[in-house]
């Protein structure tokens, strides 16, 4: 089984050598990080390199917050002029991989960088390797023994910053007295370090009395034996609330805009 932090050297970077000499590849490592110090190139000096690709598919693009990366990765393929002895005559054309496809994001930042789109679902194969083995594990309940007793489960985390609409979800199942889900949620934004009422603040002109909302609630909530609201997207777990939950409620990486970011959460 391919380990999803390895994609890149063991998989990607191999094929593109043999069967598309002259291309370097680069992406961020190590695995999660996406400044501008994490950008890595696999590259060839004994034959003259002519294009290159950067496979940005970890995270979803944010222009502004991403484009120092994006702007080191042009700067690191300036020195690409000759393809043999044909010296270029036009600016260099790179490709970018993403995990978001039909993206205006994604549009806009190949017609700054004069970059190609490519779109594969990196979070599948992410899913490929966190989650195999799930159907042989003692800890899945059979559905003739579960119970339901609650409507949803829903895990939230990070609530600030490019994650502000699990704030919505959060305000209308305050709101509308559905805590007796289970629920977590955080008093501060583990990610962005900010409380949960002024993280609230951008939404107040939608929801005038989210900040009241969230400040009526006894937070953090966990879930049990549970602190600090660990990343649960990336390994199995909860599966006695699971077992006792009639949906999943799933607050995605991205819910707003023209584009189809589908990740493991899913």
């Amino acid at each position: 089984m391919l380990r999803i932090d390895e994609i890149y050297n063991n998989t990607f970077w191999p094929w593109l050598r043999q069967n598309r000499s002259g291309i370097r590849a680069f992406c961020c490592e190590p695995f999660g990080r996406s400044d501008p110090e994490s950008v890595m190139n696999y590259g060839r000096d004994d034959i003259p390199e002519h294009n290159y690709i950067f496979f940005f598919d970890q995270e979803p693009i944010h222009l502004g917050q991403h484009d120092a990366t994006f702007e080191q990765v042009e700067e690191s393929n300036k020195d690409i002029t000759h393809i043999g002895n044909f010296i270029k005559k036009r600016r260099q054309i790179g490709y970018l991989a993403t995990s978001e496809r039909d993206s205006d994001n994604v549009d806009q930042l190949c017609q700054r960088h004069n970059w190609k789109p490519l779109y594969y679902f990196f979070h599948g194969w992410a899913a490929l390797d966190w989650y195999r083995g799930y159907d042989k594990t003692f800890l899945i309940k059979p559905i003739r023994e579960r119970t339901i007793t609650h409507t949803f489960l829903a895990p939230n985390r990070i609530v600030a910053g490019e994650r502000r609409h699990r704030l919505e979800m959060l305000y209308y199942i305050f709101k509308n007295r559905m805590t007796h889900n289970h629920i977590s949620c955080p008093a501060v934004c583990p990610a962005e370090n900010i409380s949960i009422i002024d993280a609230a603040a951008p939404l107040v002109a939608k929801y005038p009395d989210i900040q009241q909302v969230f400040a009526d609630q006894t937070l953090p909530i966990n879930f049990q034996d549970e602190t600090d609201h660990p990343m649960h997207s990336c390994w199995l777990s909860l599966f006695n609330e699971s077992a006792e939950s009639l949906l999943y409620l799933v607050t995605e990486t991205v819910a707003t805009g023209r584009r189809h970011h589908i990740t493991e959460k899913t």
